[in-house]
């Protein structure tokens, strides 16, 4: 699919296989970009909380599904999940001292 520009700052580079699934989506900022440490967090909080990990993945699929050439809607789909999951990721941080690395 190439590159996009999201909107925030940052460029969106994605690699899909012949078959159209998406192998890579990688988002490029400019150094010291506040939104970095904010994407740092989030992954980390997923990779350690299974329960939101496999709601955002069952959301993302389900909205794929529903908007394959949509990005629009499956963009603004997954909004409110994600501002949800990154709150409590931020709580998690600040009763976490290992969160914050």
């Amino acid at each position: 699919r190439g590159t996009e520009y999201v909107g925030i700052g940052d460029e969106y580079v994605t690699l899909d296989s012949p078959d159209g699934k998406r192998l890579a989506s990688i988002h490029i900022f400019q150094e010291g970009h506040p939104a970095i440490e904010e994407d740092r967090l989030f992954r980390r909080y997923i990779s350690t909380h299974e329960e939101d990990k496999r709601l955002y993945i069952e959301t993302k699929r389900k909205l794929y599904s529903q908007h394959k050439d949509n990005y629009e809607g499956y963009d603004f789909g997954k909004t409110e999940l994600i501002r949800a999951i990154k709150s409590r990721a931020r709580d998690w941080a600040a009763s976490n001292q290992s969160a914050r690395r």
